[in-house]
């Protein structure tokens, strides 16, 4: 199924925007925790509790990736109705995610052993809000057991080699989710039902604290309805806008202090910043199903660029951003002032991190789809084909108006 390029244009923006949180959380983490012992400015903390946080904030671009997956992974299978298509998605998951994820472990393990990162050098002068996963050194057995993707599983762990997998634990375990959700509620005749359904799962989620699995369902709440009688919620009309700017409200929901903020009044609500920022990021693609506008502007070429190396930039900007830009930065820091040194190190950055995600994308991200493709075709199609023959045929017979 081609790709939708307005969504693939978003989920790029989505990526850059957690380059930007990491960036400012390592040179200017004032900008997002209000926390005035970390910058005498008062603009970097007026800023952290503005809606113009929505441009670095990172749970919000996470929340979108969730959404987004949710959605991507359900359409083909709701316009088709056809079984082989949600067991393939199922069978070449693991493959599709595990394979540069794993990449990725491996050059942090090669940056850790080169003794390449240095963020420990700068952050007396940043006051970067991280801990320093790259402190300790790591064995090559502890590289062997995240290589082989064991912290996909495990909730009480994360990478230690590249933090940002933890995400990919997301991925996995919402991305099967789905998959038996659909499976499930695909037996249903009347889609208002299961639409209500998805609706009622959501607010358990939501009340037991797991709201990004509630993105995944939600991204498929988008699916169902898109393919049903009621598609037409998603006509451009004149509330469109006003679902984006209240996205953009909620998305932008400050990481720690509200007090004197326009969002001071959500602290009547009992819900916590995850679910502020996976109802916006819902609300973001829902105005981006209704808005031509945001569909233009997303699908042209620089922003589709963006979506397909946004896996490779996600799994790259950490480790970039402790090794190469804290190095650039510690140096320039020695003749340039602090801001100067932090702009030159911002724009080269992003200039080397475009480069090696490209080159990812180009050998590792695309190898993966292909690997996780003939994986499939040599063993799990065939056990589709011998022992869910009748699942298959029924999925044929019927036809896709059993689904309104």
């Amino acid at each position: 199924m081609k790709k939708i390029e307005y969504l693939e244009g978003l989920r790029g923006t989505a990526a850059l925007v957690v380059f930007f949180t990491h960036f400012l959380q390592l040179f200017y983490p004032a900008m997002i925790y209000d926390d005035i012992s970390l910058s005498p400015s008062s603009i970097e903390n007026m800023l952290s509790k503005s809606i113009f946080n929505v441009f670095y904030n990172g749970s919000l671009a996470v929340s979108i990736f969730f959404v987004l997956s949710g959605y991507v992974l359900s359409i083909k299978f709701l316009k088709n109705n056809d079984y082989e298509v949600l067991y393939s998605s199922a069978a070449r998951r693991y493959f599709r995610l595990g394979i540069p994820s794993a990449f990725s472990i491996l050059i942090g393990f090669i940056l850790l052993k080169g003794n390449m990162f240095y963020y420990g050098e700068i952050v007396d002068q940043t006051n970067g809000y991280f801990n320093n996963h790259y402190s300790s050194d790591s064995s090559i057995f502890e590289m062997i057991k995240q290589f082989l993707g064991m912290y996909f599983i495990s909730f009480s762990k994360e990478s230690s080699l590249n933090p940002v997998l933890w995400t990919m634990k997301y991925e996995l375990l919402g991305s099967f989710f789905i998959f038996a959700l659909m499976a499930i509620f695909s037996v249903f005749g009347k889609r208002l039902y299961v639409i209500t359904s998805y609706v009622l799962i959501i607010l358990v989620l939501f009340s037991l604290n797991y709201g990004y699995f509630g993105a995944f369902v939600l991204g498929l709440l988008i699916s169902e309805i898109e393919n049903s009688k009621y598609k037409g919620i998603f006509r451009e009309s004149k509330w469109s806008y006003l679902i984006l700017l209240t996205g953009i409200y909620f998305g932008s929901y400050p990481y720690l202090n509200i007090d004197g903020s326009i969002y001071g009044i959500l602290s009547y609500l009992p819900f916590n910043s995850v679910f502020y920022h996976v109802v916006g990021a819902f609300l973001i693609i829902v105005s981006f199903q209704k808005l031509k506008t945001l569909q233009e502007i997303f699908s042209k070429q620089v922003f589709v660029f963006l979506g397909k190396i946004s896996f490779s930039l996600y799994l790259l900007h950490y480790m970039l951003l402790f090794s190469f830009s804290s190095w650039l930065f510690n140096e320039l820091s020695k003749n340039y002032s602090y801001n100067t040194s932090s702009l030159i190190t911002f724009l080269l950055s992003t200039i080397l991190l475009f480069i090696v995600s490209t080159l990812m994308f180009k050998y590792i991200d695309v190898q993966s789809v292909k690997i996780s493709s003939k994986i499939y075709a040599f063993s799990f199609k065939k056990i589709y084909y011998s022992v869910f023959k009748n699942i298959r045929a029924d999925s044929k017979i019927n036809n896709r108006n059993h689904f309104y």
